[in-house]
């Protein structure tokens, strides 16, 4: 078996190399609790017995840890059979509105003769609302029938992340309007919770003090303390450990850890970024201990640039867009029963062109999506084929899988196939 050089301190890899904890697999495996984490553990209780009401803003710079306090109270909530929607903002609110209309329709578990036949009004109108989703969405409406659909299924958590995005989009004041609204029909029970870049936020609510009265609570995360710094790399070292009889720390030692978060001021992943460059410069050097003269070196080296720490990669937005399905009528198809799937294309600020309206009982929309750069592929059913927005590339699925959320295997760009 080949050596990775890290066996020396008792790790089978680099355990920084692979900072995706943000899922709910792991994220309580490595989230580091903090003082705000109780003051929100409190306010979750109070939502989970139906005591209260919150609407919260977790407030923090890049790689602070917002989406991952979002991430925890979604993984409480999936273990408690607790009803939630997890939703990023992006720079299309129409989207958001349609990604919390569709998920709030796949977290109800509404059994088919159910949905068919006995379905409960929350359930029906946002069914009808989804299917009448349109860029000029009322706001009013929509904010409403997410809320009703929320009371009804108490105890439920709506979790909208990156909500700074709101910055570059167009119809900001729409998607504000809507939020206003949802928070005015909440009940108890109900939590909504937005994540965002601090700075924006206050300078936002600063322009809409009424929506600024309705949020009951900001959460700023605060730096790591040295302390919790040590415990975040220890939990990291933990996952890579081949063994058991050494100090969680080891190799680095707490003056070493405390070098490296005073340098990154306490961010949770400017910090593991660092202790990635450190402890691979250190297992290559052959050191024993990863102290401050260690951490010295290596800062000193990348000051002058011999050592380059990598930046955070861009990632797509992972945002529940609907791919629409259309069944063809037209004579001119080879059959009738051959489906076509669609998934709206993300415009951007340089793409202006609207894309028509697909609509079950015309062939002509069909026909329209060349003109709104839409890609469409025609397979036999079950199996239909999907153009990914984000990448361009297409994937494969089967109509057993479209119920669900649909997440792109080349760059993870979520969607969901609706009616």
């Amino acid at each position: 078996m080949q050596k990775t050089g890290y066996e020396r301190y008792g790790l089978s890899s680099n355990p920084f190399r692979d900072l995706s904890s943000e899922s709910l697999e792991n994220v309580d495996i490595f989230h580091v609790v903090q003082r705000v984490d109780e003051d929100l553990a409190r306010m979750r209780e109070e939502v989970f017995y139906k005591e209260n009401k919150a609407v919260v803003a977790v407030l923090g710079g890049l790689g602070a840890g917002k989406t991952e306090r979002l991430l925890l109270v979604a993984n409480e909530a999936k273990r408690n059979n607790a009803f939630y929607v997890f939703q990023n903002m992006t720079f299309e609110t129409r989207w958001v509105v349609e990604g919390i209309l569709h998920l709030l329709l796949l977290q109800s578990h509404l059994g088919f003769f159910t949905r068919l036949f006995s379905a409960p009004k929350w359930y029906k109108s946002v069914k009808k609302k989804l299917k009448k989703a349109e860029k000029q969405y009322d706001p009013d409406k929509a904010g409403r029938i997410i809320a009703d659909a929320l009371n009804n299924n108490a105890p439920s958590f709506l979790l909208i992340n990156d909500f700074h995005h709101l910055a570059r989009v167009e119809d900001a004041e729409r998607f504000l309007h809507t939020l206003h609204v949802m928070i005015d029909h909440i009940d108890q029970g109900v939590m909504i919770m937005i994540s965002s870049d601090q700075q924006y936020f206050e300078s936002l609510m600063e322009q809409h003090k009424s929506l600024h009265e309705r949020i009951n609570r900001k959460i700023q995360i605060p730096p790591l303390s040295d302390e919790e710094a040590q415990l975040m790399i220890a939990k990291r070292l933990l996952e890579k450990r081949l063994v058991d009889d050494v100090d969680p720390l080891y190799p680095f030692t707490p003056e070493g850890v405390a070098f490296l978060n005073l340098d990154v001021a306490g961010n949770p992943r400017h910090l593991l970024k660092l202790a990635d460059v450190v402890i691979d410069y250190a297992a290559k050097k052959r050191s024993i201990m990863i102290d401050e003269v260690v951490v010295g070196e290596v800062l000193s080296m990348v000051k002058e640039q011999k050592i380059t720490i990598p930046e955070d990669a861009v990632a797509p937005e992972l945002v529940c867009v609907p791919i629409q399905k259309i069944t063809t009528t037209a004579s001119s198809e080879p059959s009738s029963n051959t489906q076509k799937t669609t998934m709206s294309h993300k415009k951007t600020s340089s793409q202006k062109t609207k894309a028509p309206r697909a609509s079950p009982r015309k062939s002509s929309a069909v026909r329209n999506t060349k003109d709104a750069q839409v890609t469409s592929i025609r397979l036999p059913s079950p199996a239909v084929e999907v153009s990914c927005p984000m990448c361009q590339k297409t994937f494969t699925t089967t109509l057993n899988d479209t119920e669900g959320i649909l997440r792109c295997p080349y760059c993870d760009f979520l969607g969901a196939i609706t009616e």
